[in-house]
């Protein structure tokens, strides 16, 4: 799953039309890097949602085809994170999901994701970055075992940043 649905606010004034994942970033649009990213990694289709900008990603979609196939999910009103995976819930075939944002660019191996998430047992799994902004963005909180102890707002900076991970 792609979660694409945000009202991309901190990309303004280039977002003020449409989303984020279909901006050009070289000579691809954001979304063409994560969908090559997932098929690397042998992903074979993915469910984006979209509400801001839906038209523009439309019209999109009908210029030229992602990387991948995709199934879309529109959101009548944005639903937040959690409320995007549900909403794409029906696209779900297997056990095992992957769920990204579509500002998604990094170099983790998510086939030793897999393996650690496979013997840890856990019904889910995060992959994270050390939070540099804690007053601006929301920090999680992470026991010695890896569990998720806390989460805090951006305006809360009380609870421990976010360790880096072993991927």
């Amino acid at each position: 799953m792609i979660l694409n649905a945000g009202l991309s606010t901190r990309m303004r004034p280039l977002t003020l039309d449409k989303p984020k994942s279909i901006l050009p970033l070289l000579d691809r649009r954001m979304l063409d890097w994560s969908c090559d990213y997932l098929r690397f990694f042998g992903v074979q289709e993915v469910a984006c949602n979209v509400h801001h900008g839906k038209e523009a990603f439309y019209q999109e979609h009908q210029r030229q085809e992602f990387p991948l196939p995709l199934t879309l999910f529109e959101e009548k009103t944005l639903r937040g994170t959690g409320g995007g995976i549900a909403g794409m819930q029906s696209f779900v075939k297997g056990q095992h999901v992957w769920v990204i944002n579509c500002d998604f660019l990094c170099e983790v191996d998510l086939r030793k994701v897999a393996q650690t998430h496979e013997k840890s047992g856990a019904l889910v799994t995060m992959v994270t970055i050390p939070n540099a902004q804690p007053d601006r963005y929301s920090s999680l909180g992470i026991g010695p075992d890896g569990v998720i102890t806390a989460l805090s707002s951006y305006q809360n900076t009380n609870v421990p940043t976010i360790k880096e991970e072993m991927f």
